[in-house]
């Protein structure tokens, strides 16, 4: 799990190289946006995870009784501690696949905006069994940066559809044509 963590620039960099052959010229600029974006957001959920980790500690040893002890192996310890850090770097990547998805033309803003209420119910949910133990402040740390990432994603997302609009707009009074007209039956025949 730490050569995942300290190699997310290269294995980001393969995934981006293993696509990119398969990209036209301007696809490739949006997938070097998605590499620029990626890393730091994914090194960011790490150090949110080191920042997180005193209250998941804390409120997972807190219901110690009164004289007693907590022996945690540092086997355990660590697995925690790894495994809290992966899960928060790879959850700050998801908004970055969303305005891929977007860029692509595959999901449009209003589609990702119409179910907020889908999502925030399941990025609690996914928070609560990616938290190591039933504290609500460990959640909470993976919920927030997780919310305000999707809805940063999601006001990209709508700049970029309206962005799109606009230039489609452009382009059909320059031309006269709009996106779903066609070449008639009559014009096809006339050209051979």
């Amino acid at each position: 799990m730490l050569g995942v963590i300290f190699a997310s620039p290269v294995w980001l960099y393969q995934l981006w190289a293993f696509i990119t052959p398969a990209l036209h010229k301007h696809e490739r600029r949006y997938a070097m946006g998605f590499l620029v974006a990626a890393i730091p957001l994914f090194i960011g959920g790490c150090v949110l995870a080191i920042t997180a980790l005193p209250a998941a500690v804390y409120a997972l040893t807190a219901f110690t009784p009164e004289g007693g002890a907590n022996f945690v192996e540092a086997n355990q310890y660590l697995r925690f501690f790894l495994q809290l850090i992966l899960t928060f770097g790879v959850s700050c990547v998801i908004p970055v696949f969303l305005v891929g998805l977007n860029m692509l033309g595959l999901l449009s803003g209003r589609t990702i905006l119409k179910s907020w209420r889908v999502v925030v119910v399941i990025v609690l949910v996914i928070s609560a069994m990616a938290a190591p133990g039933p504290d609500p402040v460990t959640m909470l740390y993976l919920a927030i940066p997780l919310l305000l990432l999707f809805f940063v994603a999601v006001g990209l997302c709508l700049f970029l559809d309206r962005r799109r609009a606009k230039k489609a707009a452009k382009r059909e009074a320059a031309t006269g044509m709009t996106a779903d007209s066609a070449t008639s039956a009559d014009d096809l025949r006339k050209m051979g």
